[in-house]
């Protein structure tokens, strides 16, 4: 079986606090990951962040770091990801946050329907275990967007 090759889209805004936790997080479970017979990959996409974000990214592994010439927000930042990993031919892409919010632990869960040939693109829902106190105002945005 040729393993499919997975990305994992880690966008980081001056995260130098917790990207290398970020990053670690996720190697830590990149056996799980093959077991499932997909092969990890890591990119941080630095969104011009004014810290060292990027060059802790690069001293924590991440297999690739992309840095924004400037803070070009989020969708920009996640959309040229994506780019990169239909153009780099990635069989799958997962997008996951570099401020802890996700859990890499649940990437298997979420790949299962496309291994499985059940699904194209699969949606978490973090909101349920969420561990702190979101703003009101983007708790609101995520519901609406989701």
């Amino acid at each position: 079986m040729v393993a499919k090759k997975m990305l994992i889209l880690i966008p980081a805004y001056n995260e130098a606090g917790t990207i290398e936790q970020a990053i670690g997080n996720v190697r830590a479970c990149f056996q799980s990951y093959r077991d499932h017979g997909v092969e990890p990959e890591i990119l941080i996409i630095d969104d011009g962040s004014g810290d060292d974000t990027a060059a802790l990214a690069e001293k924590a592994g991440a297999d690739k770091v992309i840095r924004n010439p400037r803070n070009m927000k989020l969708g920009a930042t996640v959309w040229r990801g994506m780019v990169y990993g239909r153009d780099a031919g990635y069989d799958i892409l997962i997008k996951i946050d570099a401020d802890l919010q996700h859990s890499p632990q649940d990437i298997c869960a979420l790949i299962g329907p496309i291994l499985e040939g059940r699904a194209n693109i699969v949606y978490g829902n973090r909101l349920e275990r969420i561990s702190y106190a979101m703003p009101l105002v983007r708790r609101t945005g995520n519901k609406v967007f989701t």
